[in-house]
């Protein structure tokens, strides 16, 4: 006797399988997609969510603390309005998440600014010749403007949560206006 599985029955295990594949595929974008009261309101739906599918990795209830870096452009008499745009780059990415390059830009920007702020007690003008500054200014007339500007305002705020008073505090790390035409190109 020849215990060896035949062809027919090796093709009918791999459509099983593969469509329990698809189904467990399709259950779990549903249960991504949905809203949580749908989701949570189905035994099955519920325990789908909670068992199979990884994530979501971020709860707003666990982030400490995010850093906020505003920018205006003073153009033709003019100050535009605060852009945060990593917001919308993130905002963008989660449109569109084969933009990747939308985080990168937004982990740029944040190195940069990171870097700035460690020059806490530093006067401007050497502020202005170091690296980060300069990348971060030809990154900000690269990326937020075509037309020419007269000058630039950035302003990096960090927010932290402290637990034990169940409130968030502000912390101002630089506030820098200046004309970007001074400041020389960040990398040679």
């Amino acid at each position: 006797m020849n215990s060896h599985p035949t062809p027919s029955y090796k093709k009918q295990l791999g459509v099983v399988a593969c469509f329990v594949i698809l189904l467990h595929v399709l259950v779990c974008i549903s249960v991504i997609i949905l809203p949580g009261k749908v989701v949570h309101s189905n035994q099955f739906t519920s325990t789908y969510r909670s068992v199979f599918v990884v994530g979501p990795f971020f709860y707003e209830s666990r982030i400490r603390s995010f850093s906020i870096l505003s920018i205006r452009l003073y153009s033709k008499g003019m100050w535009s309005q605060v852009g945060e745009g990593r917001v919308k780059n993130f905002s963008d990415y989660r449109r569109s998440p084969w933009r990747y390059d939308l985080l990168r830009k937004n982990d740029f920007e944040e190195y940069c600014a990171d870097q700035i702020a460690s020059f806490k007690n530093k006067d401007f003008e050497t502020v202005k010749r170091s690296k980060p500054f300069r990348e971060l200014n030809q990154f900000i007339i690269g990326e937020h403007t075509n037309d020419s500007v007269d000058s630039v305002s950035i302003t990096y705020i960090t927010k932290a949560y402290s637990l034990e008073n169940s409130s968030f505090s502000y912390d101002t790390a630089f506030v820098y206006i200046y004309n970007p035409n001074e400041v020389t190109a960040g990398k040679h």
